[in-house]
């Protein structure tokens, strides 16, 4: 049973971090000191139902305690108990809940064809893939610094423009192209550039 004594604990933050994609957080919990004269240590209570605490850990005399390797996408419940020399434990601070968000990964965009560098007779449909984006700007350059856009939209594909082959593109020159994607918060992301020359 917990021991009544006077003690004030307040969980004033919590922090995720995510040390790399791929791997689960780390949840960095910090309280109020306490001011008993005697105070020995405190320990942290935790589990997945508020109120019911399926974890424990004793931290000692410190006001700050980092969990790591925490399961994302749940919400967990923690509270905070400081104890005495004695042995005497206070009562449960506050409960905080604090929900781990999943983690989200990195949209890419890889182009697919044509390849880096290919040598090509007809003017080519270039594609792509893209994961986490909503939208794609294909934009394409014959001296790899100037760019236009010749295509705007959801799709993973598009045909470079005929005109321009024919009459923009001279025999042996070269187009560099890449391709930018947009996810739906507005956030922009860019390939890498290719090149592929006409014959």
């Amino acid at each position: 049973m917990k021991h009544a004594w006077n003690v004030v604990l307040a969980v004033v933050s919590l922090i995720f971090l995510y040390p790399a994609y791929g791997i689960a957080a780390s949840v960095l919990v910090s309280w109020n000191a306490n001011t008993e004269s005697n105070l020995d240590g405190y320990i942290i209570y935790y589990g997945t139902q508020s109120g019911v605490y399926s974890a424990a850990v004793d931290v000692g005399d410190v006001t700050s305690y980092q969990f790591n390797n925490v399961g994302t996408g749940r919400t967990y419940y923690i509270a905070v108990t400081a104890y005495d020399t004695s042995g005497n434990e206070s009562d449960y601070s506050n409960e905080v809940s604090a929900y781990v968000p999943a983690q989200q990964t990195t949209p890419t965009i890889s182009l697919l064809s044509p390849q880096n560098g290919t040598v090509l007779s007809t003017a080519p449909t270039l594609t792509w893939k893209g994961s986490g984006l909503a939208r794609y700007k294909v934009l394409v350059s014959k001296d790899g610094r100037n760019y236009y856009s010749i295509y705007t939209g959801t799709g993973t594909s598009c045909t470079f423009p005929l005109s321009w082959w024919r009459y923009q593109i001279a025999s042996g020159g070269t187009v560099y192209w890449y391709v930018e994607g947009t996810t739906s918060g507005g956030q922009v992301y860019k390939s890498s550039r290719y090149y592929f020359k006409k014959r």
